[in-house]
C-alpha cells in the first residue's frame, strides 16, 4: 500500500510540475515572439499546442489527486480494521498485567470432566455438546448479520457463520484472519495446508515432512493451523495450531490435549503422533537454521467447555502470540471466559466487513482469489494450493 501511494504521489507530483512547465514555456514563449517578430507563427503554433495540453494535465491531475485521497482513506481503514479484535485483546492483556500478582498456579488437577493434558473427559465431552446445544437453542431466533452491503460472496458467507452462535468456524474464516494479520505484520508467514481441503490425518507422515521442507525458507514467526478430523468422541472436526518463532514452539489445543494423543496416518511409522511433526518443525525451522536448545511448550489447560468455539479460541491464541507477543505460559495463569470470546467473535464481523470494503476498493475478486495470489508470490510456488472453492468446517 505504502509503495502505491508513493508511485500515486509522485506521478501527481510529475503532472503538476509539467504543468507549470508548460505554463512558463509558453509565458516565454509569448515574451520572444514580441522580440523576434520571425518566430511569431511557430510561437502561436506552440502557444496552441499547449492550450489544448493544460486542460488534459489538469484532468490527469485531478484523477491522480482522487486516487491518492482513495489510498489514503484505505491505508487508514486498513490499520482501523486491525483495531477491533485487537483490542479486544490488548485490554484482556493489560486487565491481567494490571491484576494484583498472584503465586504461580500449580498444574490443575484432573476432575470429572477431564485431565490435563488428555482433555475432556467422556462426561466432559457429553457436557461439550449440550452447551453447544443449548447455545444454538438460545440463539435460535436471534436471526444472522446482514450482509446485503458486503460485496465478496466469501466474507457474506465468513459473516453469516460468525454471527450464527453455536456454529463452528470455516476455512474462509481463517484465511481471512491471516490476510488481515498479515496486513498488520507482513513477516507472518501461514502454511495452510492442514486446515483447508484436508485434515492432518489425511496425511502420511512423509507427505507432511515434505510439506514442511518445502517452506522451510519462509520468514518467521510461522503459524500453522491444523484440522484433527472426528478422531474423539462426541466431537466434530476439532482445530489447533502451530506457532514457530525464533524462542521455541508453542501447541495450542483449546482443549488441552497434547500432541501425542494424536496419532498420525502411517507411513513412516504407524505409531507416529502430531508430536512427531512438533519435533520435525524443531528441526526443520529451528535446529538447521542454527537455533538450538529450543523447547517444544504445549497448552494442558482446557479452556474449551462446548463443542463449537475451538476456532475462535485458537484465534485469540494466534492473535495474541502474533501481535501481542504473548505465549503458552502467559495462558496457564489466565481464564478464557466464553463471554470474551463472543465479544472476539462479534469484534470479527465489525473487522470482516472493513475487510470486505477494502477489498472492494483494490479490486479483488473474492478473499479465496486475494489469498491464493497472495501464496504465489510469498511461497513462489512452494506449497501445493487448494483450489478456489476449499470450504470446510472447522
Amino acid at each position: 500500500m505504502l509503495k502505491e501511494l508513493e508511485c500515486v504521489g509522485n506521478e501527481l507530483e510529475n503532472c503538476l510540475r509539467s504543468i507549470q512547465l508548460i505554463k512558463y514555456t509558453a509565458k516565454t514563449e509569448e515574451a520572444s515572439s514580441t522580440v523576434l517578430p520571425s518566430c511569431e507563427g511557430k510561437g502561436m503554433e506552440e502557444k496552441e499546442k499547449i492550450k489544448k495540453k493544460i486542460p488534459e494535465l489538469l484532468s490527469s491531475a485531478s484523477v491522480l489527486q482522487g486516487r491518492l485521497q482513495k489510498r489514503l482513506e484505505l491505508k487508514k481503514l486498513s490499520c482501523k480494521m486491525d483495531m477491533q479484535v485487537e483490542k479486544v485483546v490488548s485490554d484482556f492483556w493489560s486487565k491481567m498485567e494490571q491484576a494484583p500478582k498472584q503465586e504461580v498456579k500449580k498444574e490443575p488437577k484432573p476432575t470429572i470432566f477431564g485431565s490435563p493434558g488428555k482433555g475432556p473427559s467422556r462426561l466432559g465431552q457429553v457436557r461439550s455438546v449440550l452447551n453447544t446445544i443449548k447455545t444454538k437453542l438460545k440463539n435460535i431466533f436471534s436471526g444472522t448479520p446482514n450482509v446485503g452491503d458486503l460485496s465478496d460472496l466469501y466474507i457474506k458467507t465468513a459473516v453469516t457463520t460468525l454471527g450464527s452462535e453455536g456454529s463452528q468456524l470455516n476455512d474462509i474464516i481463517f484465511s481471512t484472519c491471516f490476510d488481515i494479520i498479515q496486513r498488520k505484520n507482513s513477516n507472518v508467514s501461514f502454511i495452510r495446508d492442514f486446515y483447508q481441503k484436508k485434515s492432518i490425518e489425511d496425511y502420511s507422515g512423509e507427505e507432511i515432512i515434505r510439506i514442511l521442507e518445502n517452506n522451510k525458507d519462509i520468514n518467521q514467526p510461522i503459524c500453522i493451523p491444523l484440522s484433527l478430523g472426528h478422531n474423539r468422541f462426541m466431537e466434530r472436526q476439532h482445530i489447533t495450531t502451530i506457532v514457530i518463532t525464533n524462542d521455541g514452539i508453542q501447541y495450542y489445543d483449546s482443549k488441552g490435549v497434547t500432541s501425542d494423543q494424536y496419532f498420525l496416518k502411517p507411513p513412516p511409522n504407524p505409531q507416529a503422533t502430531l508430536r512427531t511433526i512438533l519435533d520435525n518443525c524443531k528441526t526443520i525451522f529451528l535446529e538447521n537454521k542454527g537455533l538450538t536448545n529450543k523447547s517444544i511448550e504445549e497448552n494442558t489447560k482446557i479452556d474449551q467447555c462446548d463443542s463449537h468455539r475451538c476456532g475462535l479460541f485458537v484465534l485469540f491464541f494466534i492473535f495474541s502470540v502474533l501481535l501481542k507477543n504473548k505465549s503458552i505460559e502467559d495462558f496457564k495463569n489466565v481464564k478464557i471466559s466464553p463471554s470474551l470470546i463472543d465479544k472476539f467473535r462479534k469484534d470479527l464481523i465489525v473487522d470482516f466487513r472493513a475487510h470486505d470494503k477494502i477489498l472492494s476498493e483494490e479490486g479483488a475478486l473474492s478473499t479465496q482469489v486475494y489469498r491464493k495470489e497472495k501464496e504465489q508470490v510469498g511461497n513462489q510456488g512452494k506449497t501445493e494450493q487448494p483450489d478456489e472453492e476449499g470450504f470446510i468446517a472447522v
